[in-house]
């Protein structure tokens, strides 16, 4: 079994498990002491004028997944939690995502959801997980590049 086949096969295992402990989509409140993007900053000044704040991640790949976890816990530690999940979920709800209104979009980061699926499962890749990634924890995601 290869591919997709056998991340279904290993996501629906894991969600029987899953579905016992919740995703905790709580806030951080407090980001004092943390690092600022000043050139993220500077983009969010000029085309989305916000109260928001560009904070820095670890340049590692996976920023999308540490910036979750920075919002949540005001560190990085649980990263690598939200993209197990994030697999899951992008593999569980399939349906979903093909029908979803944003998904053409996503064909420009991924050739097909077999391949979107397979990126969001490795370390290091995580463009085209934002969608899976706002389903899981029910926010709503907004990304300035």
């Amino acid at each position: 079994m290869k591919g997709l086949k056998s991340l279904t096969v290993a996501a629906e295992r894991e969600n029987l498990f899953m579905k016992t402990t919740d995703v905790d989509n709580s806030i951080h409140t407090n980001f004092e002491g943390l690092k600022h993007n000043p050139i993220s900053n500077a983009i969010i000044a000029v085309y989305q004028p916000t109260t928001k704040t560009a904070l820095c991640t670890t340049g590692d790949g996976d920023c999308l997944f540490n910036s979750f976890s920075i919002h949540q816990l005001g560190n990085e530690s649980k990263s690598i939690e939200l993209r197990y999940r994030c697999t899951i979920e992008m593999v569980i709800n399939q349906e979903r995502f093909l029908k979803h209104p944003m998904y053409p979009a996503l064909l420009m980061c991924s050739p097909d959801y077999e391949d979107y699926c397979l990126e969001c499962s490795q370390i290091e890749k995580s463009a085209s997980c934002m969608m899976a990634l706002s389903n899981l924890l029910n926010v709503n995601v907004e990304s300035v590049y």
